[in-house]
């Protein structure tokens, strides 16, 4: 069996990956993809909640976003929806997928295993960007740098692009805090 055939005859799962080996690097693509499905729960969690709030204040004050006691409303709203709970939660497991996502950007993508989990990552890098957002956010170029770069060095296709005299960019670290220039230009 060649390595092509082995790659079409893989079965797709919709559960995390699983090896039959204790490779570290399967753990960690495992946790990630664990800690994906509850960050999209925990979002679930919270949008709603945090949409509800605003549409109630919106309801009562209208687009006067300087009206009095509107953000004294808006944070009452926050507390009776328990807003700040569920964004707490959220964050959690934020913090918790930072350096897993970070550790699998760095991985050389030599395996389907490792691209898919460079897509997990980037699946997660468009997620929608507020409460009420229905779709996915497809407005930053570093998700779709990031599954480029890893599908162009999956396929052996650096040669490739070395040969046009053209580069790649350097993917940035999404996750490094601002340094004092970044601030300037936000």
């Amino acid at each position: 069996m060649t390595q092509a055939d082995s790659v079409h005859s893989t079965p797709r799962t919709d559960s995390p990956l699983q090896s039959p080996t204790d490779d570290p690097i399967f753990a960690l693509i495992g946790k990630f993809e664990l800690l994906l499905a509850e960050y999209y729960e925990r979002r679930r969690d919270w949008g709603p909640r945090l949409a509800q709030a605003h549409a109630e204040t919106d309801a009562l004050f209208g687009e006067e976003y300087g009206a009095p006691d509107r953000e004294s409303f808006f944070s009452e709203a926050c507390t009776r929806f328990d807003v700040q709970e569920a964004s707490d939660r959220l964050q959690a497991v934020t913090e918790e997928m930072k350096p897993l996502a970070r550790t699998i950007v760095a991985l050389p993508t030599t395996s389907m295993e490792v691209l898919r989990a460079k897509a997990l990552v980037t699946f997660w890098e468009i997620s929608p960007l507020s409460a009420d957002d229905t779709k996915y956010h497809f407005g930053d170029e570093y998700p779709f740098q990031l599954l480029f770069s890893a599908v162009a060095e999956f396929c052996g296709l650096e040669h490739k692009i070395i040969s046009t005299g053209y580069t790649l960019p350097e993917l940035p670290d999404p996750f490094s805090p601002l340094d004092e220039d970044d601030e300037e230009e936000a």
